[in-house]
């Protein structure tokens, strides 16, 4: 008798990982980065050492005003990675996060020196244009502050993407202010983006039901659903420098496929 409810309670959890998987799949479709193997914009920027511009801008003088900081950088950098890793490392190094919620905007934010996520992601923007440099604002969510997992929420979060060499590339300024971390999030993979960054377009308006999800700025050749999205890991950054290769949401599908498998053997 006990044997054979331990068998049924055996074979009930493998009928629920059997459905998880299944509709995780479902909901992945076949997600992979059609760059992230061959992409040289990335090659070039993980074999780039930083060292030398990042302590250019810790030495750079105090600015008072915007264009004195984007005159700045174009002395002291002709290529376009330079300026965007000085112009981020600079913000990142410089701005910290209003606590007070007071500070949206570009021009505050600079001036005070502090702003919310809104207020980073706008400053960059405004100032890679004055770089002649082309990047976007985003908004979404994050698996940050008021983020709990299986609990909807509404767009919590904003940050930019950049074009380098043709390709469109993920970056928050606001995160590596706060975490001190100035190499993740600066023109991430967006395979590894995505397991904490999910892209909400404009016309959903942040709503709480059936988000409308912007798949042309999660850089994924297939989107990835909020559902899903919110099943992956919640990774830090050292997860990401000890095994780049082990966390990209193309091998996580493959780990559930490999699972299923298993199941049925």
């Amino acid at each position: 008798m006990a044997l054979g409810i331990k068998a049924h309670y055996i074979r009930a959890i493998l009928m629920n990982r059997l459905l998880l998987s299944i509709i995780l799949i479902c909901f992945t479709g076949s997600i992979t980065n059609s760059f992230s193997q061959q992409n040289t914009a990335l090659k070039l920027i993980r074999s780039t050492d930083f060292t030398q511009v990042d302590k250019t801008m810790d030495s750079s003088p105090k600015f008072e005003y915007e264009y004195e900081l984007v005159e700045f950088i174009e002395e002291k950098f002709d290529d376009d990675l330079m300026r965007i890793r000085a112009l981020y490392y600079w913000l990142a190094r410089n701005i910290a996060y209003d606590k007070s919620y007071k500070r949206y905007h570009a021009e505050e934010t600079f001036r005070h020196r502090s702003g919310v996520c809104s207020g980073f992601s706008e400053l960059f923007a405004s100032l890679a244009y004055d770089l002649n440099l082309e990047a976007r604002i985003i908004t979404g969510y994050a698996k940050g502050d008021g983020y709990r997992p299986g609990k909807p929420l509404s767009s919590n979060h904003a940050w930019n993407l950049v074009l380098f060499q043709g390709e469109w590339l993920p970056l928050d300024v606001t995160w590596s202010s706060c975490l001190k971390d100035y190499k993740h999030y600066f023109l991430t993979d967006p395979e590894q983006f995505i397991f904490s960054h999910l892209p909400l377009d404009e016309e959903s308006n942040g709503r709480r039901h059936e988000p409308k999800l912007n798949a042309a700025n999660q850089l994924l050749k297939r989107l990835v659903s909020y559902k899903l999205w919110d099943c992956l890991p919640d990774l830090y950054p050292e997860h990401f420098y000890k095994r780049p290769n082990r966390y990209r949401i193309s091998r996580y599908r493959k780990n559930i496929l490999l699972q299923v498998r298993m199941l049925f053997r």
